[in-house]
């Protein structure tokens, strides 16, 4: 029995996961549903911890003096946590070492 080699994701290329499959590219029509609704902007997030899972919660700020606006929250329980964990982290591996060079290049410069 051959087994295939799993690589990483080509750049734009978007990948499910989920706690009851493995990483693979999105069907057709998943990509589709993935874009059916809105995505709304997102810049201060909450997670609360529960008994059965985390609530994570996102919200929109725009300064010090207004109150956070609340825009989306989802349930997910422990593994699906852990598997959305994963995917960001696969997913923004390459921009995360971009912006660290990003800032040691601009660091250099304030030298």
């Amino acid at each position: 029995m051959a087994t295939e080699e799993k690589k990483d994701p080509e750049e734009g290329e978007i990948v499910a996961d989920g706690a009851a499959q493995s990483r693979q590219p999105v069907p057709e029509e998943e990509l589709r549903m993935s874009f059916s609704g809105p995505a709304v902007h997102a810049n201060k997030m909450y997670v609360t911890v529960m008994e059965s899972g985390v609530r994570l919660t996102f919200a929109e700020t725009r300064g010090l003096e207004v109150p956070p606006v609340f825009r989306s929250a989802v349930f997910l329980s422990f593994s699906e946590a852990l598997s959305l964990r994963d995917l960001l982290s696969r997913q923004l591996s390459g921009f995360e070492m971009a912006m660290e060079e990003i800032q040691k290049s601009e660091q250099k410069k304030d030298a």
